[in-house]
């Protein structure tokens, strides 16, 4: 993909202003004439977005204060450290907030593309389109089911432990009574141990 135009031979307002992330933006400050075209042409324009860490140029434009906004799990409190005077939501896909769409990681930008699409053009084609991607029109939960505090169990012996290498081992299966037995068994020790204590 290659640039049409420059920063200065953006004038126009657009439908959609889209800043994308990159590795070094909660690092390194961006680029001046980028972040003086994303602020001018936001004044202009139907909506002003961004993917990922692209948050940080809007941040840097003073696009951010007093919004509520999401980016990477890995980069929010970077964000929320720079620019104290935005809400930064940690667990969210996208934030919509006014004219202004914050999406979380680069995968995040399909969810927050479907999103708009469907605000456009209705539901109907926002579906269309996530099947013709195969992906789902509309991912359930936050990021927080993808970060790595998501973990098994620490102790391969609890009950927990148990039950999840038994699930994980029979997802395919169909819900039997075998398999309430067996999880039942495994959850004993704990429903034991539990009522000793009581007692004592």
């Amino acid at each position: 993909m290659a640039a049409h135009r420059t920063y200065d031979d953006a004038i126009n307002g657009y439908d959609l202003v889209l800043v994308a992330g990159g590795p070094r933006l909660p690092e390194d400050l961006p680029d001046e004439s980028m972040v003086e075209c994303v602020r001018r042409l936001s004044k202009s324009s139907r909506r002003t977005s961004s993917v990922c860490t692209g948050a940080f140029v809007l941040g840097q434009a003073g696009l951010l204060a007093g919004r509520r906004v999401t980016t990477h799990w890995q980069s929010a409190d970077a964000l929320a450290k720079r620019f104290p005077d935005t809400v930064v939501d940690r667990d969210r896909i996208y934030v919509k907030d006014g004219d202004l769409i914050t999406s979380a990681g680069v995968t995040a930008g399909i969810d927050l593309a479907l999103a708009i699409v469907g605000e456009d053009h209705g539901s109907a084609v926002s579906l269309a389109v996530a099947k013709r991607l195969v992906v789902v029109a509309r991912r359930q939960g936050g990021q927080s089911q993808f970060s790595p505090y998501v973990v098994a169990p620490s102790d391969p012996r609890s009950p927990l432990a148990t039950i999840s290498e038994f699930v994980m081992a029979n997802l395919r299966a169909r819900p039997s009574r075998d398999m309430s037995i067996r999880i039942a068994k495994s959850r004993r020790p704990a429903t034991v141990a539990r009522s000793q204590a009581a007692k004592t």
